[in-house]
């Protein structure tokens, strides 16, 4: 047991030791450490707002890189499948063609039924991804929502009214992926200068 004893004492005092030898050491380099404080020369001043300005801009710059990975992780998931949904967009409008000339009361009426679920559970599952679709029938002609197929002279339109949509438009989040193809009313005054 003793053995044990004076083993434990003698690192605590080889600890002591170590540590009084690293007090004195600080205590000397620091003595010489606060005199050239005193004595920086301009030169060394200016290079220290030097460094300083260079840390802020590298940080400022860090932090805008930062916040832009944020918006274009963001942006990556939102708008991943956009592609893949734009090849799908075909088959759903002739889904949607294929349901409208089915007669209700025939003898194709479980196909109608069938392709309509069909349609629901796409039209679900875009849903959840961020597709809508939008139908501008009525609505002024937006260049940024609509592409015009063609013009018609309608009596009781107004001029740049949407009369007839050839497709629907189709929006990804808050971006036009597909814009509505539709055929846009003029006045018949203007038909009859052309």
């Amino acid at each position: 047991m003793s053995d044990k004893h004076d083993k434990d004492s003698f690192k605590v005092d080889v600890g002591d030791s170590l540590i009084q030898e690293a007090v004195d050491s600080i205590d000397k380099h620091q003595k010489p450490a606060q005199e050239t404080v005193a004595e920086k020369s301009a030169d060394e001043e200016a290079q220290e707002e030097n460094y300083y300005e260079r840390l802020v801009r590298v940080s400022a710059d860090f932090d805008n890189f930062r916040k832009r990975y944020q918006r274009e992780k963001i942006n990556w998931h939102r708008f991943g499948a956009e592609n893949f949904i734009c090849a799908l967009l075909p088959s759903i409008d002739n889904l949607e063609r294929a349901v409208a000339q089915c007669p209700e009361d025939s003898e194709f009426d479980s196909i109608r039924q069938g392709l309509s679920m069909v349609l629901s559970q796409l039209g679900q599952v875009f849903k959840d991804q961020g597709l809508t679709s939008f139908d501008p029938l009525g609505e002024t002609f937006d260049p940024l929502l609509h592409e015009a197929m063609d013009t018609k002279v309608v009596e009781n339109v107004a001029e740049n009214e949407v009369v007839e949509v050839h497709y629907k438009g189709y929006k990804l989040w808050d971006r036009v992926i597909r814009p509505a193809r539709v055929t846009v009313a003029k006045s018949p005054e203007t038909s009859d200068e052309d």
